[in-house]
């Protein structure tokens, strides 16, 4: 977001309007979150922490799934619409929109996910 704009409430108001609106009726959504345990310095770690926290301050639940996806570490939260699933339960949804992918070829050979939970 652009740096003036910042610190208004903004990006708070946008995802509380997709919650109660588009999304609202979703069975389940998930998000990627950049994983601020492996951050390669302090400054993006300080980062990815303060985005981690917008997110849970919108009501996002981190659902304990992380994963590796193209060598980047993510946390996977779930907005607050439908089921929130949790753990192995998010995992599978998350690899799922993954295995969804039309080529079975393409997934094995392009998308390279390992996922965990966290603990």
């Amino acid at each position: 977001m652009e740096k003036s704009l910042r610190d208004q409430g903004l990006g708070s108001r946008f995802l509380q309007a997709l919650i109660g609106g588009p999304l609202r009726d979703l069975n389940c959504a998930l998000l990627e979150v950049d994983d601020p345990d492996y951050a390669p310095d302090p400054y993006e770690k300080e980062i990815r922490r303060h985005r981690l926290r917008f997110y849970l301050n919108n009501g996002l639940k981190d659902t304990g799934a992380r994963v590796v996806v193209f060598h980047v570490e993510y946390r996977i939260l779930a907005l607050p619409v439908g089921r929130i699933p949790v753990g192995e339960d998010a995992l599978n949804a998350y690899l799922s929109i993954y295995r969804a992918i039309p080529h079975e070829q393409a997934y094995a050979e392009k998308i390279q996910i390992e996922g965990y939970i966290a603990t």
